[in-house]
């Protein structure tokens, strides 16, 4: 078994980098990319793995985005740390929102494009 490296770290900075590199992606795709990321906020965990769920987050959003929608990402600190990430998606009322969460659940079988399988989120 490997142990989980935990370590504190400018989760700011990752959240940033992270998100940045999915802007080229979204804008080519003529999608509006923004971010708003509080400065300075440290975090005690495993960096790639968060860097691996903002980027799962991420790559989600610009697949299930409207054409011409939006995407933003904000993290701040509130009594807690809170990771936004939201998009614009019409179909968004048709989903079954309890199965996001299920390993292979795709909410629109047209989107089954390439070796994607599923949401990511399980």
């Amino acid at each position: 078994t490997s142990k989980t490296e935990h370590r504190e770290f400018s989760i700011s900075e990752a959240v940033y980098d992270t998100a940045m590199s999915f802007a080229p992606l979204a804008q080519r795709s003529g999608k509006k990319f923004s971010v708003d990321i509080a400065p300075d906020l440290m975090f005690t965990g495993n960096e790639g793995e968060i860097r691996q769920c903002v980027s799962i987050l991420l790559d989600n959003a610009v697949k299930y985005c409207d054409k011409n929608g939006e995407i933003s990402v904000s993290l701040r600190r509130e009594k807690r740390l809170q990771l936004d990430v939201v998009n614009t998606y019409q179909q968004a009322a048709k989903l079954e929102y309890r199965k996001l969460f299920d390993r292979f659940y795709r909410a629109d079988e047209a989107r089954s494009i390439g070796n994607s399988y599923g949401l990511g989120l399980s």
